[in-house]
């Protein structure tokens, strides 16, 4: 079965700074918008950014994953190896400040992958975006079958 786009709305409080962070430094194209929400491209999934003036808590609790805090709620995109480091290094040289710097974990393991946190600052509810890698160097080719994966719940290679 192959995977198919999810849809993902979250609350903002500057949709200017939405915009800018979600399409200037992460580099996803606009779509709709209307003075209050804006539809964005995450790696072909749809993230709306609605404007909503309620503040949220100054700091997102967190669950510790392999050593390291890992902010909840947070969302974000399996990549493929490269990508990762393109976009990791894409962000340093943007001068993006990282939750979590990029780095490996659950090394030499099963599940082993490349992670980096990010806050993009503007959400009232402070929504950081998970950056995770497959340990499979083919993972375009990625399924969802709800069983267990090395990147997490429901993916696994098809080859």
């Amino acid at each position: 079965m192959p995977l198919n786009p999810f849809h993902l709305a979250v609350p903002v409080n500057d949709l200017g700074a939405a915009q800018k962070f979600y399409g200037e430094v992460l580099g996803c194209p606009a779509g709709r918008s209307a003075e209050h929400w804006i539809d964005f491209n995450l790696y072909g999934h749809q993230l709306v950014c609605h404007e909503i003036s309620v503040a949220g808590p100054a700091e997102a609790p967190t669950n510790m994953v392999d050593g390291e805090a890992v902010p909840v709620p947070h969302f974000g995109v399996v990549l493929a190896w490269h990508e990762f480091d393109s976009l990791a290094e894409r962000l340093r040289s943007l001068g993006v400040k990282f939750l979590l710097e990029p780095s490996i974990r659950f090394a030499g393991q099963s599940g082993e992958q490349a992670v980096t946190c990010l806050n993009s600052k503007q959400c009232v509810i402070p929504i950081s975006c998970l950056l995770c890698k497959s340990s499979h160097r083919d993972f375009p080719s990625a399924q969802v079958t709800g069983r267990s994966n090395p990147c997490g719940r429901g993916i696994k290679s098809s080859g």
